[in-house]
């Protein structure tokens, strides 16, 4: 795939079909899939019905003509009321690629490329790193704006003296590089005491706020 020669479109369910036939052959999130129970048929189903949903801003690419690609984003009604703005999230990016380095060249091109579009500074995070798609290479190539640490390694931060040295090594890294660090997985205030004296500073977890839409309540005494 060629970034320099990719045309980008405003998706069309009436001609792009083949939309779906690009999902089937996206194996990037097949193990979650799995993990879930959730047959690859339901959530190609679940793609197209969310593509034509009101909030969801759609957009093709192609190269030569080729389907190679789809940014779909979602409208942030909530976070848009709040912050004055109109803010958008990147709710599903498919490409013929399992790269994640791809995927954030692709989105890095998107944000330059359509000024149409109003992504309101729009920053790029590695998730998961620690896991088998997030590594070091991937930091290194793309140069994130946020380092999101995997919750497989924080959940040992305060038995493993391994994990503590690998959060504290990625902390002073972050320092450095001046790339924030967000620690994902944090369940109990044992959890942030430990992570605080490894010098982290961003957290996210249960311990913090549940998934729901809009702003829920934090208690910010858990980090006086």
């Amino acid at each position: 795939m060629s970034l320099s020669r990719l045309v980008f479109a405003p998706y069309d369910p009436r001609r792009d079909d083949e939309v779906e036939m690009l999902f089937r052959e996206y194996s990037h999130k097949d193990f979650q899939l799995q993990a879930m129970g959730i047959s690859k048929d339901s959530m190609a189903e679940f793609l197209k019905t969310t593509l034509l949903e009101a909030e969801s801003q759609n957009i093709i690419l192609r190269d030569d003509g080729r389907l190679v690609g789809l940014i779909s984003l979602q409208f942030l009604p909530w976070m848009s009321d709040h912050f004055g703005l109109r803010m958008y999230a990147v709710r599903h990016l498919l490409a013929r690629s399992d790269s994640p380095l791809v995927h954030t060249r692709l989105l890095r091109v998107v944000i330059e490329e359509l000024p149409d579009v109003d992504f309101l500074d729009c920053r790029v995070a590695v998730d998961d790193v620690g896991s088998g798609y997030s590594g070091l290479r991937v930091i290194s190539e793309t140069r994130p704006d946020f380092i999101k640490l995997d919750m497989h390694i924080t959940r040992n931060v305060r038995d493993d003296d391994v994990a503590r040295e690998l959060v504290s090594t990625i902390q002073r890294f972050s320092d450095r590089a001046n790339i924030p660090l967000i620690v994902e997985g944090v369940e109990t205030r044992a959890d942030t005491d430990q992570l605080q004296r490894l010098g982290v500073r961003y957290v996210q977890g249960f311990l913090l706020a549940h998934p729901e839409s809009g702003f829920p309540p934090v208690d910010f005494s858990l980090f006086q």
